[in-house]
């Protein structure tokens, strides 16, 4: 019973984590878009830039799978 009780501490604590880090990610995202926007690079251009910082946000991803 105490394992069951651990093992949904873990889930739980997992899923907060995962809720912070993914809306602030998002926010950081629309503030950067603003950004870019604000200082006159076209939309195009911040398109790729996120793509960018999305492959760089999954190649961070990697080592955690080790």
């Amino acid at each position: 019973m105490k394992s069951k009780s651990v093992s949904f501490k873990i889930a739980v604590l997992f899923l907060t984590f995962t809720a912070v880090f993914t809306l602030f990610r998002s926010s950081m995202s629309g503030i950067f878009s603003l950004f870019y926007a604000k200082n006159g690079i076209p939309n195009a251009n911040i398109s790729s830039i996120k793509s960018f910082q999305n492959i760089g946000i999954m190649l961070g991803f990697l080592p955690a799978g080790y």
